[in-house]
């Protein structure tokens, strides 16, 4: 089962203005950009990440194709992950990623941080962040 440690919300502008103490070994993602909040968490990742590895799931097949290899569903745990820190960018993958990440990520007992980039257009009052 995956627990939430904490949850952080910030507004940021410019990648240089957010200071990320923590660098990640790897970070998962998805290769396309749809909008603006894709092209400022490619550059965050790029700034906090040593690898980048593109996810994307194939619903005609039922597999996942992680940084170029292509793994049936059943065929998930053999995926090695990288040592070290991990991030989840949520900005960018679907929910069908995600939840396939989150599984191979859960049954190696790996702990790993997500980003999800939200527009400035989205309103939601001040006092509904919560911390976990």
């Amino acid at each position: 089962m995956i627990h939430i440690q904490s949850w952080i919300c910030n507004i940021a502008n410019k990648v240089d203005q957010i200071s990320s103490s923590k660098k990640y070994a790897a970070t998962f993602t998805f290769h396309s950009k749809y909008d603006d909040r894709g092209d400022w968490v490619q550059q965050y990742i790029n700034t906090v990440s040593e690898k980048i590895i593109p996810v994307s799931y194939n619903p005609y097949n039922a597999s996942l194709t992680i940084d170029s290899k292509t793994y049936g569903i059943t065929q998930l745990n053999d995926y090695p992950l990288p040592i070290g820190n991990i991030l989840i960018d949520a900005t960018s993958l679907a929910l069908p990623e995600l939840l396939h990440l989150f599984e191979i990520l859960n049954n190696n007992k790996s702990s790993f941080d997500v980003i999800y980039v939200q527009p400035t257009e989205y309103s939601t009052p001040r006092n509904s962040y919560n911390k976990f």
